[in-house]
């Protein structure tokens, strides 16, 4: 720690009898989740997010969110922490003298996967009748793109005013200053491209493990192969952007590009090989995925092979395999069986 008169010329001390903590030069964390909440309140409360033929879709208001989003500062720097929980958002579906209600709740959303991440939203139904069932298909899938868009818009534009908003360091002289700037950018650009590489090594030493998950469909091979193929499909399930195809050759995305990859070998309706990455993953490190999708009794057997999943993403986070066998499960195959109807819906084994 600097001593009054000592240190580092933008800590203030040497003319502070008190040696304060000037500029926030030493750690500082403020919490900002009402503040969070209100900006949030604040662009989607009576928000259309979707009008046409099929009816229209109204955010009413944001009624719950928990968890913590921190604004940290260090040396001068600031940046954003979150970990949100139990974001809950009502929305109105309407057509004509129709209406249906709901709400969505998103579980969790860090900063550690990222708002772009394949985080999960669950849908609440006013009522279940048949009178409302193609509202509440259309509040569903509309709402939850826009839930995304609007969290992500949001996140960002917090994280833009944080790095804006970065106090200004105690006067000292402008040539130290501009010395200092440049070899600190010298040395963060080192330092980056120091820990991108070990970031590559260590994931390539931690080795790689393999997922194998079967799973029966109540439906024929062809409708769950083009819930992989086709993109209007996929947005529906997901909630957000996909670019998919049934060709080989081609890239596609899911969950607004957190996975990607490219389609390696294609038979209608019975096999889809691709080459497959989650954005965490080290930069350039591809699985390969292999589905095969046979007729059963009284529907659709889906097996999949995942080999050269790495055990640690890109961060040194361990445990990647279990976390993206949990992702097919969870955000992928049972979302599946939910919004398409050819399954329980309830989490596989």
């Amino acid at each position: 720690m600097a001593k009054i008169g000592e240190g580092d010329p933008r800590w203030i001390v040497k003319d502070r009898a008190d040696g304060a903590n000037v500029n926030a030069w030493h750690w500082e964390e403020k919490n900002c989740r009402e503040s969070f909440k209100s900006k949030l309140t604040s662009v989607i409360s009576e928000q259309t997010v979707y009008d046409g033929p099929e009816g229209k879709v109204v955010f009413k208001t944001v009624e719950q969110v928990e968890g913590e989003i921190c604004i940290n500062q260090r040396k001068g720097r600031r940046f954003l922490f979150y970990d949100l929980e139990n974001i809950k958002v009502a929305w109105e579906a309407s057509l004509g003298d129709a209406t249906a209600k709901g709400s969505f709740l998103i579980p969790e959303v860090d900063s550690v996967n990222g708002v772009e991440s394949s985080y999960v939203i669950e849908t609440k139904l006013g009522s279940e009748k048949a009178s409302v069932a193609a509202l509440n298909e259309l509040g569903k899938t509309q709402g939850t793109i826009a839930l995304r868009k609007f969290l992500l818009d949001t996140i960002r534009d917090i994280e833009a005013t944080v790095a804006q908003g970065a106090p200004k360091p105690a006067a000292a002289a402008p040539s130290a200053l501009a010395a200092e700037s440049k070899a600190s950018d010298a040395q963060l650009a080192q330092q980056l491209a120091s820990k991108q590489a070990a970031q590559v090594a260590k994931t390539s030493r931690s080795g790689t493990g393999t997922i194998t998950i079967t799973e029966n469909f109540q439906c024929r091979p062809c409708d769950l192969f083009v819930c992989f193929t086709d993109p209007q499909r996929v947005s529906a399930f997901t909630g957000s952007r996909s670019v998919v195809s049934a060709s080989e050759g081609t890239p596609f995305s899911m969950y607004d590009g957190n996975i990607s990859g490219e389609n390696v070998t294609v038979v209608q309706d019975q096999q889809l090989v691709q080459k497959w990455r989650l954005r965490g993953w080290a930069e350039g490190h591809f699985s390969t995925v292999d589905m095969s999708f046979e007729a059963s009794e009284g529907g659709c057997k889906f097996t999949l092979k995942q080999t050269n999943v790495p055990e640690q993403d890109a961060h040194g986070n361990d445990g990647q395999v279990n976390v993206t066998e949990d992702g097919w499960r969870r955000n992928i195959l049972n979302r599946i069986k939910m919004v398409f109807g050819f399954g329980s819906g309830r989490p596989t084994d």
